[in-house]
């Protein structure tokens, strides 16, 4: 018997280890103190989105996991996000958590993992995915590898709008695809989910939680009573007790329609964008102002700048076409108002602008 279930065993690892009884549950939204911050949905080419996995655990529960599978080997979760963009682009990233050793027990394993996955980008992509899998080392010494990558993923930075214009995909992405591909790590339960992929697929804002497991009647209790479940900040509760029977990860999906709240000269001191410079030449233009007959030839050159710094702002994938808007239409008035100012001054007193010594 036991030659047996070392063969079963070696046939599992060859092929990727298989086993089609794996089951997860879609993404159920949990009730949490932060409910009323939530207050800004997500909203196709009309906000900021962010996601974030805040805590993770593992459940030894059938025995072909700690037994068959489990000798020597370590578990771990990786979440994969994928963006696909209208002008063709596309971005991806994936992390790791840390690893836990695979024991023969029926315990639950808090990895306490906290990834920021996605940093407010503008909701202009046509489709964002995000893939999660509870894997494992299937040959012996790939532990080490996935450990170092464990430890690059705490720095690897979230996925950024500007990211997701040029396209890109790291370092750590391609190395866990490699591995997985290979054969040298394997999937026990994969997640897939995709959001926004349609109007009519869009996720309110707040925390959710996925369930993996051998079978669906695991978590079933826990997705039939989806009221009784709770994120306290720091574990995943049902009916106000902790849950210790099944794998899960929960993810903070959040959302704002601006990134200025407040629309004012100050925008251009808080970023480096290509169009901020020809907003701040329009500035220059008008404090270094002196002459009240140079007037029609500042007036010119301030407004080639602006249709200049409208022009990169328009094509700029950070901000959604709103707020772009907002932010031209800001910086127009005050530099009007700062104009139609100075020249009204000049008029009154001439001599008070010339520089000194005329």
């Amino acid at each position: 018997m036991k030659i047996k279930t070392l063969l079963i065993a070696g046939m599992l690892l060859a092929f990727g280890v298989n086993i089609s009884a794996q089951s997860t549950s879609n993404w159920i939204k949990v009730k949490s103190s932060s409910d009323e911050s939530f207050k800004d949905p997500i909203t196709r080419n009309a906000s900021y989105l962010s996601v974030k996995v805040v805590n993770s655990k593992i459940y030894h529960q059938s025995d072909w996991w700690s037994n068959l599978v489990g000798k020597n080997k370590k578990a771990f979760y990786t979440i994969n996000v994928s963006a696909s963009y209208p002008n063709g682009s596309n971005v991806a990233n994936r992390w790791s958590s840390g690893q836990v050793s695979i024991e023969k027990k029926m315990t639950p394993i808090e990895i306490g993992w906290s990834q920021s996955l996605v940093n407010e980008i503008p909701t202009v992509f046509t489709s964002l995915k995000i893939d999660i899998t509870l894997g494992f080392n299937s040959v012996d010494g790939v532990d080490k590898t996935i450990g170092i990558i464990s430890d690059i993923s705490k720095t690897t930075p979230a996925i950024s709008a500007i990211q997701g214009y040029m396209g890109a995909v790291t370092g750590t992405k391609a190395i866990l695809d490699e591995l997985f591909d290979k054969k040298l790590a394997a999937s026990y339960i994969s997640s897939n989910h995709e959001i926004m992929a349609s109007s009519q697929n869009m996720l309110a804002p707040g925390y959710y939680v996925i369930f993996g497991e051998k079978t669906s009647l695991n978590y079933e209790k826990y997705k039939n009573n989806a009221t009784k479940l709770v994120w306290n900040g720091n574990s995943l509760l049902y009916d106000n007790a902790h849950i210790n029977d099944v794998n899960y990860v929960v993810i903070l999906l959040e959302a704002k329609p601006k990134l200025f709240p407040v629309k004012d000269i100050n925008i251009l001191s808080s970023t480096e964008l290509p169009w901020v410079k020809f907003y701040m030449k329009v500035n220059s233009l008008i404090d270094d102002w002196s002459d009240l007959t140079s007037s029609s030839k500042v007036l010119a050159e301030a407004r080639e700048n602006l249709t200049a710094a409208k022009a990169l702002l328009d094509n700029d994938p950070i901000y959604i076409y709103s707020e772009k808007e907002e932010i031209h239409i800001t910086l127009k008035d005050l530099f009007t108002k700062k104009y139609n100012k100075k020249k009204d001054d000049m008029t009154k007193n001439p001599d008070f602008f010339k520089p000194m010594g005329q």
